[in-house]
């Protein structure tokens, strides 16, 4: 079950049962996933922070994945195992995609399914 935070986001499923929580407001950009557990984030998910180029981990109690988004959508860089109290960016990103390092194998496939502009969320 999502943190109360997180269910107000827009979700979009983009196969394989994965799903991307756009966090569409400064404050979810700004919070992203810190003070949450790893465990508070079901197994598929990830939350997408856009616009952004650059993400803090400061407040996080586990490891992210983060997957920089080009305008495009595809990946320009990956950063796997980032620990927590860090700081990193891309300056052609557009986008980031952040996830617990458990599902970074699935959204690095799935990556080229994340359009530059989500849908809205049915």
């Amino acid at each position: 079950m999502l943190p109360a935070r997180l269910k107000r986001l827009p979700a979009h499923h983009i196969g394989d049962g994965a799903v991307v929580l756009e966090a569409n407001t400064p404050r979810a950009r700004l919070l992203g996933l810190a003070g949450l557990d790893e465990d508070a984030l079901p197994p598929r998910h990830a939350l997408l922070l856009r616009p952004c180029r650059s993400v803090h981990t400061f407040g996080m109690r586990f490891d992210l994945t983060l997957i920089f988004l080009g305008p495009d959508g595809r990946f320009v860089l990956i950063e796997i195992s980032v620990p927590p109290a860090r700081i990193r960016g891309s300056l052609v990103a557009t986008a980031v995609l952040e996830m617990p390092t458990r599902d970074a194998p699935l959204f690095i496939e799935l990556s080229e399914r994340i359009p530059p502009a989500l849908p809205a969320a049915a």
